[in-house]
């Protein structure tokens, strides 16, 4: 239906837009003609009455000569009869009618006599309108020849050929419409057609090359044209909603690892009391011991969660890639049977990213240990990890929407049993899984995709099923020299009597957070809000020491309670805590940069390092 629509539409704003443009010309001819027709038949008729007028002096010229008036009068009633003229009169030398021949059925008027001169002629005659008058001097005589002329055989001539003329034009232009309708039709209409028809979605690629070959070859360009541009736009209309539905579940991850972060942060320092309390029951701390770990566990998941979201705090530093990738496969080789084949190229340039160490490791870990799992099941279980320098190109930069060009690419391929083409676009999803029941949780390529992205980088798979998968990762190669990231013994800290005003929202953190505190010795005042916090600071800002924040509090968050604070001592020293990422500050207010931030779930050694750091400034 919307085809037939669609040719009604094209035809009829065809033919009424030559239909217009045809009536504009025409109207412009006919008007032009109408001003010019009157010029037209005395340009005519005179010309005609010189041509007669010269043919006629020359034949009476030689009468006269030999004195043969009477063949002037038989020829002169001759051409009457015939038509030709209205009337033939000779002039003698004194101005008079000498002989006269007019044509029966005169106009009433018009009277001639020979007892008239000439002027009494040209009077006569000009008094009609369809009558037109020339005189000339014969050539050797003393007289003149007069000519009387009809306007009205030479309008009609000129009527009659007008409106044939006309009928012509019209007779052409409907046969040129119709040509042009059909000619449009064939070549432009039903190729669009085939165009649109050969171009569903519907159709796969193969369909669609069969139906293209059976085109002319024009239209087989334009097809393959619009396929190409058809392909661009469905690509970037998936990507786009891609990234609409990472960002939508970015969001989502972002606020339940919040909540699931203070209550980590809330089983973590319980654990830490009980253990303490239990110091002499080596079952009930073995089992706590377990609780720990799971703990910590769950908080991993939380992290890959945030990398995923791109809600996680990044430390990046430079990087020797080389080294790097060659310490974490050794290091990673333990996680994978010795009947597997683990081989790996490392370029020998020196490849300098800027990337967290950490991040990095754990996004080769995941490749490597999801790259085993495809192989399970093949007789020769193969890995390979090549680390290279890529030059990207304009189409790459493109595609990925970057600017920069050189890249360190990581490849980590397997031989396994490769990914559907229906799985692909939702890999990276978190807890999108194709493995078993128990083998996966989904987050691996979420936190792989997360926190490549996050650190300006690209990722893209290639998979065949049954062949194997090839996973790349590009990493913008910078021009530094990396640097050696030193590892932090984690030893909790005593406190030496000093106070602390804790402020957090969350009743049981806040009481679990209290207690370790004061365990460690140090004295606690608690606030469950910004507002609370900032009346007890003023109660007792001389004997509080530091002042321990949560970020996003009811009624005042951290920031402004800690701006509030510092307006009434300048010197205090402050220390944040937050289950956020580190782009919620905004929202709370600016603060100075080396205000040190804790992230829940924190360990209680963690805690109490950074405590003591604070204090001993």
């Amino acid at each position: 239906m919307d085809q037939v629509q669609m040719h009604h539409t094209l035809r009829k704003d065809l033919i009424k837009d030559v239909l217009i443009w045809s009536g504009y010309f025409l109207t412009v001819l006919a008007i032009t003609f109408v001003l010019l027709l009157d010029n037209l038949v005395h340009y005519m008729v005179s010309e005609m009455a010189e041509t007669r007028m010269r043919y006629q002096i020359e034949e009476f010229s030689k009468h006269l000569s030999e004195g043969d008036t009477s063949s002037i009068t038989e020829e002169s009633e001759a051409l009457i009869q015939d038509g030709s003229i209205t009337g033939i009169i000779l002039v003698d030398a004194s101005g008079l009618l000498a002989q006269i021949a007019i044509k029966d059925g005169k106009p009433p008027s018009l009277n001639i006599s020979p007892d008239m001169n000439a002027q009494q002629l040209r009077e006569a005659v000009e008094g009609q309108s369809n009558l037109m008058l020339f005189s000339a001097k014969i050539p050797g005589h003393t007289g003149s020849l007069v000519l009387i002329l009809d306007k009205n055989p030479v309008l009609r001539a000129i009527y009659a050929s007008t409106a044939g003329t006309v009928l012509v034009l019209f007779f052409f232009l409907a046969v040129s419409i119709l040509v042009l309708h059909f000619s449009l039709r064939k070549h432009l209409i039903e190729p669009i057609d085939d165009i649109r028809h050969i171009m569903r979605d519907d159709l796969n690629q193969k369909d669609k090359a069969k139906l293209m070959s059976h085109l002319p070859d024009e239209v087989a360009v334009l097809a393959k044209c619009y396929e190409e541009n058809n392909q661009a736009h469905l690509l970037m209309e998936r990507q786009f909603h891609q990234a609409q539905k990472m960002e939508a579940i970015g969001t989502l991850v972002g606020g339940i690892a919040h909540d699931f972060n203070n209550t980590l942060a809330g089983i973590t320092g319980n654990l830490y009391l009980t253990k303490r309390a239990t110091q002499d029951l080596p079952d009930v701390l073995e089992k706590l011991d377990r609780i720990e770990k799971l703990t910590h566990r769950s908080s991993e998941t939380v992290k890959n969660l945030l990398t995923f979201a791109h809600k996680t705090r990044v430390e990046a530093a430079p990087v020797l890639l080389g080294p790097f990738i060659k310490e974490a496969i050794k290091l990673n080789r333990v996680s994978v049977p010795e009947n597997v084949r683990l081989e790996y190229d490392v370029s020998k340039e020196d490849l300098v990213v800027y990337s967290d160490a950490s991040q990095l490791h754990q996004v080769l870990f995941n490749l490597i240990y999801n790259a085993f799992h495809a192989t399970e099941g093949q007789q020769d279980q193969s890995i390979s990890v090549t680390v290279a320098k890529y030059n990207a190109d304009d189409a790459f930069q493109q595609k990925h929407d970057c600017s920069a060009e050189h890249f360190a690419k990581i490849s980590v391929s397997d031989n396994g049993n490769g990914i559907a083409e229906s799985d692909l676009p939702h890999i990276f999803e978190p807890f999108f899984t194709t493995k078993e029941v128990g083998k996966g949780t989904g987050l691996g390529l979420a936190m792989v995709y997360g926190s490549i992205t996050g650190q300006n980088g690209v990722v893209e798979v290639e998979s065949t099923p049954g062949i194997g998968t090839e996973l790349h990762i590009y990493l913008p190669l910078i021009d530094a020299e990396a640097e050696t990231i030193p590892i932090v013994e984690n030893v909790a800290a005593p406190g030496r009597g000093e106070c602390i005003l804790l402020a957090d929202d969350e009743e049981s953190l806040l009481i679990a957070t209290c207690e370790v505190l004061e365990s460690l010795g140090y004295k606690v005042f608690t606030a469950m809000d910004g507002q609370q916090a900032v009346d007890i600071y003023k109660s007792h800002k001389d004997e509080i020491d530091l002042v321990l924040l949560d970020i996003v509090m009811p009624k005042l968050g951290g920031i402004l309670a800690a701006h509030k604070i510092k307006e009434l001592n300048p010197l205090v020293r402050v220390m944040f805590v937050t289950g956020y990422d580190d782009k919620s500050f905004s929202s709370e207010g600016d603060m100075e940069r080396d205000v040190p931030v804790i992230h829940k779930p924190y360990a209680i050694e963690d805690l109490s390092n950074k405590i003591r750091q604070q204090l001993d400034v």
